[in-house]
Order: C-alpha cells, then structure tokens, then sequence
C-alpha cells in the first residue's frame, strides 16, 4: 500500500488509540482528487452520529465507493453521465450522479452549502478533543482517498441470473428505489449492504 499523509493504513476496530494531542486532521485541497473523493466519502457514508453506526462496515463502504468511482471512470464513462473523464473528479461531479457535487462555469468544483457545513462539522468533530470514532472516521476516508483501490466485488461475475461487470458500479441508501436500467442489486448475502448503503453491479 501506498503512504499516505496519515500513517501507513486505516484506523478501524480494537487496537490502541494513537498518543493525544495528534496533529489536526486537515482535507486535501478541492482541486485535487484526493480532496473531492475524501469529501463524497464523509458526505455519503453513514458517520459516528447514528445509533446503528458500524465503524468496520463505514469503512469497507468507503472502500466499495471509491471503487465504483474507479470503476466508472475506467470501463465507459460515458455510460455514467461522464462523457471524457479522465480523473475520478470528472465522474463525481457529473450531472445528476452525487448529489452536491457539480461543476461551475469555469469547471471548477463547487459544493453545495450543506456538503460544505456537514463536511466541517466531521473534520472539527475529528479534532475536537482526544481521538475518538469521529477522528477514525475522517481519517479512514483521508486514507482511502488516498490509497490503491480496493474493491470489495471485485470478484462478482454472476448475479440474478445473468453476467455483470466485475466490481461495484453504483450504491444507494437501503431502502431507496433502485436506480432501474443495467443496475443490479448486490445481495446482502454477498456483502452487498455495507454500512446503510446498497450497493449495485452492472449489465455488460
């Protein structure tokens, strides 16, 4: 695995906590890549705040997230909405894929005001005192961000009767309809619901 900023791997389950005080955790600039998929991955996955909060399962649903951003990106953008993309910025800011991810008019990356305040309560909740689930939280999504991806699905090959593209292409929160057309849902049985998230394969 690659370094990253934050140690040499994710901060998840039993073991020791690191020394307090540890340096603030701080986001990537968002120009980069690593900024914008660290912040859909604190806007999308289910945070410390709920009571059903699963700290191994928010962070293999990062995992599975950033995979199907890399999965979009490198089998046929343009099926998503992403027509020439050529960084995972270019399909999360698509049209009408992440809600409060977009383009400006000068293809800056702009983010709605509620991603922006949710994103800042987590990063101060984070370095708000000794580290604790918030901090973990944040700094899974920095390391995932950062590091190889690492797709949960990678295997699948079979499902509902007929052939899908190996790995995850889409999620939704469980219990949403589904997204319709090529989408297959993967089935719980298969991992396919991490952390309150569906998670959804693909027609060839």
């Amino acid at each position: 695995m690659q370094p990253t900023p934050w140690g040499p791997g994710p901060q998840s389950g039993p073991g020791p906590a690191p020394a307090w005080p540890v340096a603030p955790l701080t986001l990537p600039p968002l120009e980069t890549d690593e900024g914008v998929m660290g912040r859909m991955l604190l806007t999308e996955c289910k945070t410390p705040g709920y009571a059903d909060y699963d700290e191994a399962g928010a962070y293999w649903a990062m995992l599975a997230m950033k995979a199907v951003v890399h999965n979009r990106l490198w089998s046929s953008p343009a099926r998503f909405g992403a027509a020439g993309a050529r960084r995972y910025t270019d399909i999360i800011t698509a049209p009408g894929q992440w809600a409060g991810f977009s383009r400006g008019p000068r293809r800056e990356v702009l983010l709605d005001p509620d991603v922006t305040r949710h994103v800042d309560e987590l990063v101060t909740c984070a370095n708000d005192g000794p580290p604790g689930p918030c901090h973990r939280f944040v700094r899974n999504a920095l390391y995932v961000s950062y590091a190889p991806v690492q797709d949960p699905f990678a295997g699948l090959r079979w499902l509902d009767g007929g052939p899908v593209l190996p790995g995850a292409f889409g999620w939704r929160r469980e219990g949403s309809p589904p997204p319709g057309g090529s989408f297959v849902a993967i089935p719980r049985a298969n991992g396919g619901v991490l952390a309150g998230a569906q998670f959804y394969a693909i027609r060839p």
